[in-house]
């Protein structure tokens, strides 16, 4: 069962990489919504539709729908700071 945000889970910049990669489910080195959608359910949002579009709007810098490499530092770190407020 998916522990919520800040409830004890620790998670790491390592560890949320891990799960980035696992869930290319595709292996096309590119995020779809979808794919973040499971991600952030898995972490344990309320709202994982919700949360995975604002992770696109604030990782996507070229407004392409996806995370492609290149944006994915920016997602760890949002990633990051959203799990532990």
């Amino acid at each position: 069962m998916p522990v919520a945000a800040g409830q004890g889970l620790t998670m790491d910049e390592k560890r949320v990489r891990e799960i980035l990669e696992i869930a290319d489910e595709n292996k096309g080195k590119k995020l779809s919504l979808s794919e973040l959608e499971k991600v952030v359910s898995k972490m344990g949002s309320w709202w994982p539709l919700f949360r995975a579009w604002r992770c696109l709007r604030n990782a996507d810098a070229n407004h392409d729908g996806y995370i492609n490499p290149s944006e994915l530092d920016d997602l760890v770190r949002y990633i990051l700071n959203w799990y532990y407020r």
